[in-house]
């Protein structure tokens, strides 16, 4: 069981690292909102956070 969850952590903490390697908006900025949508928790991260900042994503 604590292998699934490591490996889950694995896969966020390569999503993470493409985000912030390569993913970028039409202004140059991080999209955040793509790792949200990957996971499937932008209507849950909209509940506690005005704005998808790499700080908010990354407390979420």
């Amino acid at each position: 069981m604590l292998t699934r969850y490591v490996e889950r952590v694995e896969n966020l903490a390569r999503i993470l690292e493409v985000q912030e390697t390569f993913a970028r908006d039409s202004r140059g900025r991080h999209d955040w909102g793509m790792v949200l949508a990957i996971n499937a928790d932008t209507a849950r991260f909209l509940k506690r956070h005005a704005e998808r900042t790499a700080e908010s994503v990354l407390r979420f």
